[in-house]
């Protein structure tokens, strides 16, 4: 999508704020190149792109915590009462 130069610079200002970005940016540019888009990606969509390795982990996680609470009863001084390995 090509947007005109004026639509593009509008949007900037009410989305950013100003022209920090777009100023850094231009002088960077080859003769006949010209900036389109200067914001930064949603949060929200890195977040769910993360989503499947989180919810990946949570199982491992919890096998983790019953493995280190089982090894820590079953041998050695323990200097208080034993630990309950619960799962999660």
């Amino acid at each position: 999508m090509i947007v005109s130069d004026d639509r593009a610079s509008e949007y900037r200002n009410q989305r950013s704020g100003g022209d920090e970005v777009f100023a850094v940016v231009t002088p960077q540019l080859r003769r006949g190149e010209r900036a389109l888009w200067t914001e930064r990606p949603s949060p929200l969509a890195r977040a769910r792109s993360k989503l499947t390795f989180f919810l990946f982990g949570i199982p491992f996680f919890c096998f983790a915590v019953f493995w280190i609470a089982g090894a820590s009863q079953s041998g050695g001084q323990s200097s208080g009462r034993p630990v309950e390995a619960k799962a999660c």
